[in-house]
C-alpha cells in the first residue's frame, strides 16, 4: 500500500490550500492595517479641522463588520471591503505574461480589497 501523502494530487491540495490560507491571512492583516490607518486619519483630521469647518464635514470612520469599513468626509462616503475568498488569475489574464507568475504559479493567488 502506498503512503497517501506521496500522492501528487494530495500534495497539490496541501500546497494550494496552504498558499490560499497564507494569502487570506496576509490580505486580512493588510485590511486590518488599512482600517487602523483610516481610524487614526479620521481622528487626526477631526482634531485639526474641528473648529474650522462644520461638524457635518468632519471625517467619520465606522467599522461595519470584520470585512467592511466606511470613511465619510462631508457628503462623500468611501466603503472599504475585503472579499473573504482568495482568487487566482484566470489563464487569459495578462498577469500570466509576467515572469513573477511564470516562475511560480502560486503567485497568481490574490486577495481582494475593494474601495
Amino acid at each position: 500500500m502506498t503512503d497517501p501523502s506521496t500522492n501528487g494530487h494530495l500534495q497539490d491540495l496541501i500546497i494550494k490550500s496552504s498558499t490560499k490560507l497564507a494569502v487570506y491571512r496576509q490580505t486580512l492583516a493588510t485590511f486590518n492595517l488599512l482600517k487602523d490607518v483610516l481610524k487614526d486619519l479620521s481622528v487626526e483630521y477631526r482634531n485639526i479641522l474641528k473648529d474650522k469647518v462644520a461638524e457635518e464635514v468632519l471625517p467619520v470612520y465606522s467599522e461595519k463588520a470584520l470585512f467592511e469599513a466606511e470613511l465619510k468626509v462631508a457628503s462623500d462616503l468611501l466603503i472599504f471591503s475585503m472579499h473573504s475568498d482568495v482568487f487566482v488569475f484566470n489563464r487569459e489574464h495578462p498577469a500570466w505574461k509576467l515572469d513573477y507568475l511564470k516562475n511560480n504559479q502560486l503567485n497568481a493567488y490574490c486577495g481582494i480589497i475593494n474601495i
